[in-house]
């Protein structure tokens, strides 16, 4: 199964179709949860996004949701995620969503080589930063902002402390 830009779009317009497909196989769970993104009229059409995630959410289908919004785009102002999601997460107001995404955010960054932890670093005072900036307007968003952060400054301690060990 790929996922070519008509599959997508159709499955993000159909969400009850990717429902079914997840139901019917453990593998198809498995490769949608990781593979599947967001079409870029998402992050034009707020009723369609808002059907969307309201069908995941109604299957209970918060994980593989979760998935998907952590590989959202970012918004106008340059933070992660865009804004269309940061509203339906704070409409949602489920922590467990909020945690999914986070998941779903950390999985999204695939392979990273390990350095001296500086530019993990500086990634986290970033997310710091944009935690602050949409903290009252977006508690939920911040509140996953900040978990990604505190998981850079983990890894960037880690790092620092290997490059020391093994120069």
């Amino acid at each position: 199964m790929l996922f070519n830009a008509a599959a997508v779009k159709y499955l993000f317009y159909h969400p009850m179709d990717m429902i079914r497909l997840v139901e019917a196989s453990h593998g198809n769970c498995f490769y949608i949860s990781y593979h599947y993104y967001l079409p870029d009229c998402a992050y034009k059409d707020r009723k369609a996004l808002n059907h969307f995630v309201e069908s995941l959410v109604q299957s209970n289908h918060l994980s593989l949701l979760g998935s998907i919004l952590g590989r959202s785009n970012k918004g106008a102002d340059g933070f992660f995620p865009h804004e269309f999601i940061r509203d339906l997460l704070e409409a949602l107001n489920n922590e467990k969503l909020d945690e999914e995404v986070y998941i779903g955010y950390l999985n999204s960054r695939g392979v990273r080589t390990v350095t001296d932890g500086t530019a993990l670093r500086h990634r986290a005072s970033q997310f710091v930063e944009a935690a602050h900036s949409l903290a009252i307007a977006y508690p939920h968003t911040a509140a996953i902002l900040q978990d990604v952060a505190e998981d850079y400054m983990q890894e960037a301690r880690r790092d620092r402390l290997h490059s020391e060990l093994y120069p």
